[in-house]
């Protein structure tokens, strides 16, 4: 059955995206001083989806990758690292044809070997988390910002625990797409989920007659396309697993504060709390615009951060690092007579 199935962890909500289906690490709002605050989603969206699929079966290469694509979207493939993919030429599914995914811009992660987790020692199930990470890195050139996705949905507190020392996040108790599952009853899924403003991942295994309960291939660019027209609104941000997982992590250890404005020019200063994931991605600021003020510029140190404004607001996208970011933020000087 597809549907959105909410649940609690720790003091706050984490959407969870087909019964069962759970994310972590969980979500929470920004912080927010004197109007500046950084938003609970990149770009300042409502909501957010994550495209998960399992078992590295050949349609989810020759389909629905492209069609992601095609639509300007990318997901997550969690891939089996032992087996399958060890004997299948290339063209059905070997290293080089998952490579080939990961160079085009989507997420290659842990399938683990597709093992009962629950039914390993702790030795045994971590050798399977470090080999599988290990095999991704040397095999597809992952980095080391990995995630896991567990077999069967089989996880426990002592395995979260140990694969954390691996991932920088897993993805457990997915049920995912059916057969019977239709572009209509997602797409209300991501409606639900844009009025609670939370992350929604959602987990399938392939398509026509491909893999585990695969829905028909028009269900999925139905899907997409209706992912796509609430992304370009503004409603939704659509990204790998991995890259919303790391927006979460940097957002819950982010603090950011203002200065000014004084003359043409107010200051922002992003601070983190925390040891940042590896390979960390932009965090989204978003600050009162002074009256006034027209055509806003922004630097941190060299580098130039393009503005957007709506309404009496501002965003600019900020990659946080170690020590302090300082962001200045300019209005176009106005000229004077004698220019």
């Amino acid at each position: 059955m597809f549907g959105l199935t909410w649940v609690a962890l720790a003091t706050v909500v984490v959407a969870v995206a087909m019964a069962g289906c759970a994310a972590s690490p969980a979500t929470q709002e920004g912080p927010s001083v004197s109007g500046v605050r950084v938003e609970k989603w990149s770009g300042g969206a409502r909501a957010a989806v994550s495209l998960t699929f399992d078992d590295n079966n050949v349609n989810q290469i020759k389909i629905l990758a492209p069609m992601l694509e095609e639509l300007g979207l990318r997901g997550t493939f969690f891939v089996i690292t032992k087996g399958r993919i060890d004997i299948r030429r290339d063209g059905e599914g070997s290293w080089k044809d998952w490579k080939a995914v990961h160079d085009r811009g989507h997420e290659i992660a842990s399938h683990g070997t597709h093992k009962h987790m629950a039914g390993l020692t702790l030795a045994e199930a971590e050798k399977d988390f470090a080999d599988s990470k290990r095999l991704l890195q040397e095999r597809i050139g992952v980095g080391h910002g990995v995630t896991f996705a567990y077999p069967f949905n089989e996880d426990s507190k002592e395995l979260r625990s140990l694969d954390a020392k691996y991932y920088i996040a897993s993805r457990r108790e997915c049920l995912g797409w059916s057969s019977k599952t239709t572009a209509a009853d997602a797409n209300a899924d991501v409606k639900k989920a844009i009025e609670k403003g939370v992350w929604l991942v959602e987990a399938a295994h392939s398509t026509d007659g491909d893999g585990y309960e695969p829905p028909p291939s028009a269900e999925f660019r139905a899907h997409f396309e209706f992912l796509k027209s609430s992304k370009e609104s503004g409603e939704l941000w659509v990204a790998p697993f991995g890259t919303v997982a790391r927006y979460v992590k940097e957002r819950r250890a982010a603090s950011v504060e203002q200065s000014g404005p004084e003359g043409n020019s107010l200051t922002l200063v992003l601070k983190i709390t925390r040891e940042l994931p590896p390979e960390p991605v932009p965090l989204t600021v978003s600050f009162d615009i002074p009256a006034g003020w027209q055509d806003l510029s922004a630097q941190a140190g060299d580098a130039i951060l393009p503005v957007k404004a709506a309404g009496s607001r501002a965003m600019l996208d900020v990659m946080p690092a170690a020590e302090p970011v300082t962001v200045v933020v300019s209005k176009k000087r106005e000229k004077s007579i004698n220019e």
